[in-house]
Protein backbone atom coordinates (compact mmCIF):
# COMPACT_ATOMS: atom_id res chain seq x y z
CA UNK A 1 0.00 0.00 0.00
CA UNK A 2 2.85 2.37 0.77
CA UNK A 3 4.17 2.01 -2.78
CA UNK A 4 0.80 3.16 -4.09
CA UNK A 5 0.81 6.19 -1.82
CA UNK A 6 4.39 7.01 -2.86
CA UNK A 7 3.43 6.78 -6.53
CA UNK A 8 0.42 9.04 -5.94
CA UNK A 9 2.72 11.62 -4.32
CA UNK A 10 5.19 11.32 -7.21
CA UNK A 11 2.45 11.79 -9.80
CA UNK A 12 1.06 14.82 -7.99
CA UNK A 13 4.56 16.34 -7.95
CA UNK A 14 5.10 15.57 -11.65
CA UNK A 15 1.77 17.22 -12.53
CA UNK A 16 2.71 20.27 -10.46
CA UNK A 17 6.09 20.52 -12.21
CA UNK A 18 4.54 20.06 -15.65
CA UNK A 19 2.02 22.82 -15.00
CA UNK A 20 4.84 25.10 -13.82
CA UNK A 21 6.48 24.67 -17.27
CA UNK A 22 3.18 25.30 -19.05
CA UNK A 23 3.45 28.15 -21.57
CA UNK A 24 0.86 30.91 -21.43
CA UNK A 25 0.11 30.46 -25.14
CA UNK A 26 0.37 27.71 -27.71
CA UNK A 27 0.55 24.64 -25.53
CA UNK A 28 2.27 21.85 -27.41
CA UNK A 29 0.25 18.66 -27.98
CA UNK A 30 2.88 16.52 -26.25
CA UNK A 31 2.44 18.59 -23.06
CA UNK A 32 -1.30 18.02 -23.14
CA UNK A 33 -0.76 14.30 -23.68
CA UNK A 34 1.77 14.07 -20.86
CA UNK A 35 -0.62 15.85 -18.48
CA UNK A 36 -3.50 13.60 -19.50
CA UNK A 37 -1.39 10.47 -19.01
CA UNK A 38 -0.25 11.57 -15.55
CA UNK A 39 -3.77 12.54 -14.50
CA UNK A 40 -5.19 9.24 -15.80
CA UNK A 41 -2.65 7.20 -13.84
CA UNK A 42 -3.19 9.33 -10.73
CA UNK A 43 -6.96 8.93 -10.95
CA UNK A 44 -6.68 5.17 -11.38
CA UNK A 45 -4.33 4.83 -8.41
CA UNK A 46 -6.54 6.98 -6.19
CA UNK A 47 -9.59 4.98 -7.22
CA UNK A 48 -7.84 1.66 -6.54
CA UNK A 49 -6.49 2.98 -3.26
CA UNK A 50 -9.96 4.12 -2.13
CA UNK A 51 -11.48 0.78 -3.14
CA UNK A 52 -8.78 -1.12 -1.27
CA UNK A 53 -9.24 1.02 1.85
CA UNK A 54 -13.00 0.49 1.77
CA UNK A 55 -12.54 -3.28 1.63
CA UNK A 56 -10.26 -3.20 4.69
CA UNK A 57 -12.89 -1.51 6.85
Amino acid sequence: MKNTQQRITELEQQIKELKARWPKHSVQPWLLQELEDLEDELGALKNNNATHNAKEH
